[in-house]
């Protein structure tokens, strides 16, 4: 609970400063590593009030947020538990960051493309890198996408998603992530 309180007044104020800095919108990470032994029922319960209060800031402070999806906590991971929870506020959608879709997608034995086609309805920003698998993740980090790095090579099919997306979503903010460790084999 304690925990929990100070990651709260540190969103609050992470929405206050960027409200102040003029930003178009925030992008926060959602969810923790830990559920601190919590039910999935208590973690989904907390997952909901967080975002209540969050929506009532990013409504207070006209400061849009956006969840970044990650598939980390097993309480609260599926793409249809993100989906769900932005879909009740007004103030709060998906920063769709497709690294880590794939990254949840192979840790929940999931499809990438319904990971993807769940969360696109409510995505309204992006982050582009690209991977084949989380020892790629590991070695490399992010991998910025390049036109070589393609699906047949195992890579996350770029053109694929962006056309998934931007289909709901022509206003859709993308943010290319790269690193300088990605050396091509």
């Amino acid at each position: 609970p304690i925990k929990r309180k100070a990651s709260l007044d540190l969103l609050q104020r992470t929405v206050q400063v960027a409200a102040e800095w003029g930003a178009l919108y925030m992008v926060i990470h959602f969810g923790g590593l830990h559920s601190d032994g919590l039910s999935r029922a208590e973690v989904l319960e907390l997952a909901d009030q967080a975002a209540a209060q969050l929506d009532a800031w990013a409504c207070e402070l006209h400061m849009p947020v956006h969840i970044e999806y990650s598939a980390y906590n097993p309480s609260f991971a599926t793409p249809e538990d993100h989906a769900a929870l932005v879909s009740r506020y007004a103030h709060i959608d998906v920063c769709l960051d497709v690294g880590h879709a794939r990254v949840g997608a192979q840790m929940l034995g999931l499809d990438e493309w319904e990971v993807v086609n769940t969360l696109a309805p409510y995505t309204r920003s992006m982050h582009l890198w690209t991977m084949r698998n989380r020892q790629d993740v590991r070695r490399y980090r992010h991998t910025p996408v390049h036109p070589t790095l393609t699906p047949a090579g195992g890579w996350i099919d770029i053109p694929r998603v962006l056309e998934l997306v931007l289909g709901y979503s022509r206003a859709c903010d993308v943010v290319f992530e790269s690193n300088s460790l990605y050396q091509p084999d």
